[in-house]
């Protein structure tokens, strides 16, 4: 599926209509009275029967009037969702108990202000309407004429693996709450989900001198031993901050002896063995980042993959997702 959806529109232009084509999907946008709006309409019929009653000509013109009125919202109503341009944006992944934040951007290149256009999860489908929303996560935004404006819909992460964002439902009752116009939105955006870094084993002793082929090179926390250049993937807890404020380049501080560690997290080790899987990978994933913090290499040996000593962001992040995706398949 693709991942921007434009909810259609009368008049498309040349350009966007070639998008179209390429890969956009287009959403219709429907509408039906709320209910003030069915209140607000009974009381009209009222009205006229009164008028008609007593042959009152200001009554007639009244009930006219608030008649085109009601008729003139269903056209603000319509025109101030039809048009928009929904993009997804992949978001960071997160640990099991946290919320995954969806990045949406609404794409408002209409000559024309958008106004309590409102966001909200489509929990359950039905056969008529929108469906029933998750009005807990609901977000309300404006977006300026030929302007963009990006929110983050808020999803619980309950459980390790693959979230996928649920539909969405983009609905408006501008201006007067009589009319509510929506568009059911489905994007094809998935959030990674770790599992929770629990457990208090510590980390294991693992090896020494085998990390580096120069004493120091690596970062540890123990004697200081100078300054090297800043490297994509470094602690940033280990940058001199002082330096870097004397106008300095991105330097960091080398130390002497916990640099130089090795650990292997094994799945086999002795004190998880009689753990159960998700306990294992909650302390697996706590020894991971307690390596990281330390400053230690780290290799991961989990049933079917095995990736070697490391440490930096990279390695980190392609530890925590063979954790996450530990027993799941790809579907």
């Amino acid at each position: 599926m693709p991942e921007a959806i434009f909810l259609e529109r009368l008049n498309v232009s040349a350009n966007l209509d070639s998008q179209l084509r390429s890969g956009l999907s287009r959403r219709r946008v429907y509408i039906l009275p709320t209910r003030q709006g069915i209140t607000f309409s009974f009381l009209l019929l009222v009205m006229l029967l009164g008028a008609i009653n007593y042959n009152n000509n200001m009554a007639f013109m009244l009930t006219f009037l608030l008649a085109g009125l009601f008729m003139v919202c269903i056209i603000h109503s319509y025109r101030n969702l039809r048009g928009l341009l929904i993009k997804g944006v992949r978001p960071e992944a997160v640990f099991t108990g946290d919320t995954a934040r969806f990045p949406l951007i609404l794409d408002n290149y209409g000559g024309r202000a958008r106004f309590a256009i409102k966001v909200s999860v489509r929990s359950v489908s039905r056969l008529m309407g929108p469906g029933p929303e998750d009005e807990r996560h609901a977000l309300v935004t404006d977006v300026p004429a030929d302007h963009w404006q990006q929110i983050e819909m808020p999803v619980p992460a309950t459980r390790r693996g693959w979230l996928h964002l649920p539909s969405l439902v983009l609905s408006t009752t501008y201006p007067l709450g009589l009319f509510r116009a929506w568009s059911t939105v489905d994007l094809d955006l998935s959030c990674l989900v770790y599992p929770r870094p629990l457990g208090n084993l510590p980390l294991p002793l693992g090896n020494f001198g085998q990390a580096s082929s120069e004493s120091g090179e690596e970062n540890g926390i123990d004697d200081f031993n100078g300054f090297r250049h800043y490297h994509p993937g470094d602690s940033i807890r280990n940058i001199a901050w002082k330096a870097l404020a004397r106008e300095q380049p991105l330097l960091i501080k080398r130390f002497k002896g916990d640099g130089d560690r090795q650990v292997i997290l094994s799945w086999d080790a002795p004190v998880l063995r009689q753990k159960p899987v998700e306990n294992r990978l909650s302390q697996l994933c706590r020894w991971i980042l307690d390596a990281e913090l330390g400053g230690a290499a780290y290799a991961l040996d989990i049933p079917g993959i095995t990736l070697e000593t490391g440490r930096g962001r990279t390695h980190r992040k392609s530890c925590l997702e063979a954790l996450a995706l530990y027993g799941i398949s790809n579907d």
